[in-house]
């Protein structure tokens, strides 16, 4: 089983909707989907509701994580915004979260983890999500 699908179940266990952002930490953190919900609880989530990019930050180090912010509104060499279809090919290698209009979605190593995965959803930041060496692979 994959991890989104790992984390959707665990989210329909708890009856859980707009928690696309406790995926996408669940994921690019490679912590437990409860560990990321927990997180996401503490800095302000409420259930059934999705979160403000401030609050979801401030949980990816709360589940251990740093982050760098690398980028916003990225533009191909074309100048055409990136998608979600096509993000993969700037960032083949690490743990993101990839941010776009009212959702967020986890790529790791190029691929998008997520049921936009291969839509045209236009990207408007992109997070890569550092786990400490050593803490977890």
């Amino acid at each position: 089983m994959d991890k989104f699908e790992k984390a959707c179940r665990a989210s329909e266990r708890l009856g859980e909707t707009n928690d696309c952002t406790v995926k996408a930490i669940s994921i690019a953190g490679r912590v437990p989907y409860n560990v990321a919900y927990d997180a996401c609880k503490a800095e302000g989530r409420r259930y059934r509701r999705g979160m403000y990019p401030t609050q979801w930050k401030r949980a990816i180090l709360r589940v251990g994580c740093a982050y760098i912010e690398v980028a916003k509104n990225p533009l191909q060499r074309n100048g055409s915004r990136y998608t979600v279809k096509t993000i993969g090919q700037k960032y083949p290698q690490g743990y993101y979260i990839v941010k776009v209009r009212g959702h967020a979605l986890a790529m790791v190593n190029g691929q998008v983890l997520d049921w936009t995965e291969g839509r045209k959803h236009r990207v408007q930041e992109v997070i890569k999500v550092i786990v400490p060496k050593g803490s977890r692979s």
